[in-house]
């Protein structure tokens, strides 16, 4: 399942996106006793379709190839 910030952008604001430059952050802190040891950014594409039905397809790809990770292929 996506996350929900995810398939809210998707609903919204994405249909309306340049599909090609849409990119999304995650950032966050280690911590270790209330003391931040470091602090990891990560950075992706964040593919979406103009139709439902290409986006479909999308989302089909991505838990076919989130299933064949977790199966250790």
């Amino acid at each position: 399942m996506p996350a929900a910030a995810v398939s809210t952008w998707r609903s919204g604001r994405g249909m309306n996106a340049e599909v090609s430059r849409a990119r999304f952050v995650a950032a966050g802190y280690d911590m270790d006793n209330m003391k931040a040891r470091g602090f990891v950014e990560s950075e992706m594409p964040l593919p979406s379709a103009r139709d439902q039905a290409r986006q479909d397809h999308l989302d089909d790809l991505a838990k076919r190839l989130v299933e064949i990770r977790r199966s250790g292929c």
